[in-house]
């Protein structure tokens, strides 16, 4: 099983959930990943957000990737984390088998009350995920 967390730009949401889900997945046959539709390169999180990942132990990794087909071709599931990706967009396309939209809105400013909400919500939603795939997909 191959998953792709995706949010707009990877800087916060989709790195959070791709490295929470990481932390908590202990079956080896799920792999994930996570990319940008606009990636940012060049910027980084904000402080705060930053702050609240060390706090659960992930690190903010500055080097967003962008998503392609290629690399969408081999994922079973697209996780779009973000709020601010239209639902719908990636629906109907011959290389993707499912989608699923959170629509967890992102921080835009260095608010460490925000981003601890934001990533409440990624750690929850991840916990879900993995519970449901952990029946869903052997161990190997």
């Amino acid at each position: 099983m191959n998953i792709i967390f995706l949010c707009r730009h990877n800087l916060f949401r989709s790195r959070a959930a791709e490295e929470y889900f990481k932390k908590i997945n202990k079956n080896p046959s799920i792999k994930v990943s996570s990319a940008g539709l606009i990636p940012s390169f060049g910027n980084d999180c904000w402080p705060a957000q930053k702050k609240v990942l060390k706090e659960i132990g992930i690190k903010c990794d500055p080097r967003p990737r962008g998503v392609s087909v290629p690399i969408l071709e081999d994922k079973d599931l697209i996780v779009v984390v973000a709020d601010d990706i239209p639902q719908g967009l990636l629906d109907n396309k011959n290389y993707i088998r499912e989608v699923v939209y959170w629509g967890i809105p992102d921080v835009l400013d260095n608010n460490e009350t925000k981003a601890r909400q934001i990533v409440k919500s990624i750690m929850k939603r991840c916990e879900e995920l993995n519970e449901k795939l952990q029946v869903k997909v052997p161990c190997q």
